[in-house]
């Protein structure tokens, strides 16, 4: 099950919330996004920031979004980042059942 809520809209685009009963975290700004889950006990997926430290931890993706050096992803539609999340649950779910 994913569930969340945005807790900023706007420079920078946040949400939080559960993912298959693990907590995650997106967030936009600046030219990129990034999607935590924390899926071990006591670990906060803010303080998961790359691909490395969520070894053993959790998942991790981030991706640019517009032009390098603008600050697109702070200002994305609520419907874009939406759809990122979404993503980004699906593929944390065909990582999971690859194990």
């Amino acid at each position: 099950m994913l569930e969340y809520l945005f807790t900023c809209d706007a420079a920078p685009v946040q949400a939080e919330g559960t993912l298959d009963g693990h907590p995650f975290y997106f967030r936009a700004r600046g030219d990129r996004w990034k999607f935590a889950v924390a899926e071990e006990p006591g670990v906060d997926p803010v303080h998961i920031d790359s691909a490395e430290g969520a070894v053993g931890r959790g998942f991790f993706l981030e991706a640019p979004y517009g032009a390098p050096g603008s600050f697109a992803a702070g200002y994305m539609a609520l419907a874009v980042a939406r759809d990122l999340i979404e993503e980004c649950a699906r593929r944390y779910r065909a990582d999971r059942s690859g194990r």
